[in-house]
């Protein structure tokens, strides 16, 4: 297959432990050719260039500079209250939009990462800045072949019988009122990364709050809306759990050490 490999959000340690590289090399070993797109914000370390991760697009933005104009527009609508009325007004309006940045930085950076990549790929992967591939299942090549690499090829053929579909970890959780698909990865076939792109992604975010009758969605549950009302029709949740953050991989390192 041909992958857009799509990494987005704050670098944190990339440039340390190099996370990404551990699923970019695994799919080229399965004979894939992947191609690399990254988005990143300008307060945040620039990610470096390795012999395994090069660059078909590297895009750095101005987080404030892009949330704080769309929320500027409509404050009462478009920006994370802190209920705290008591402050001054310029506080107040400061401290919204900080809260703001923090709740939907990630999607506005992993949407417009996946825009990047143009039509004509067999596969989009969303894939984080600080996520690695856990050793567990790199010491076990047959098991990811059976229970990954299988299932992305599937997901593929999907595409060829029309069905715009999605595919992430098994690591969600539902509950009333709540889906929350694992976010941190997941592979969106053309088709569903066609409708993807004819989004834009503060419409979309507008949408989904406007339609709150409470408080605004963030973190895993606004990445779920916008992925099944959005990009795809169907989304299947066959993938195991995989991958992890590379600062817990240090924490429990470092915990293994000390036992």
């Amino acid at each position: 297959m041909k992958i857009a490999f799509c990494i987005s959000g704050e670098t944190d340690n990339y440039n340390v432990k190099l996370g990404p590289e551990s699923m970019i090399t695994y799919l080229r070993q399965q004979g894939h050719q992947v191609n690399i797109y990254g988005h990143t914000w300008k307060h945040c370390d620039v990610p470096t260039e390795t012999d395994i991760i090069k660059f078909t697009e590297l895009i750095i933005e101005d987080q404030e500079e892009i949330i704080n104009s769309w929320v500027a527009k409509d404050p009462d609508r478009n920006g994370w209250s802190t209920n705290d009325d008591n402050k001054p007004h310029d506080e107040f309006f400061k401290e919204m939009l900080k809260t703001t940045h923090h709740k939907i930085g990630q999607h506005v950076g992993g949407w417009t990462n996946l825009q990047q990549a143009p039509a004509g790929y067999d596969l989009y992967v969303r894939w984080r800045w600080d996520l690695v591939v856990s050793n567990w299942w790199i010491d076990k090549p047959d098991m990811m072949n059976e229970l990954i690499n299988k299932q992305l090829l599937f997901l593929n053929t999907r595409a060829d019988r029309g069905i715009c579909m999605g595919m992430v970890p098994n690591n969600g959780f539902i509950r009333k009122g709540v889906i929350a698909l694992e976010d941190t990865n997941f592979y969106l076939n053309s088709i569903a990364h066609s409708e993807l792109c004819k989004v834009n992604i503060f419409h979309a975010i507008e949408h989904i709050w406007k339609d709150v009758s409470e408080n605004p969605i963030a973190y895993h549950t606004l990445w779920s809306l916008l992925l099944l009302h959005y990009s795809t029709d169907y989304m299947s949740t066959e993938l195991p759990n995989f991958a992890h953050f590379t600062r817990e991989f240090h924490v429990r390192s470092n915990k293994n050490r000390e036992d």
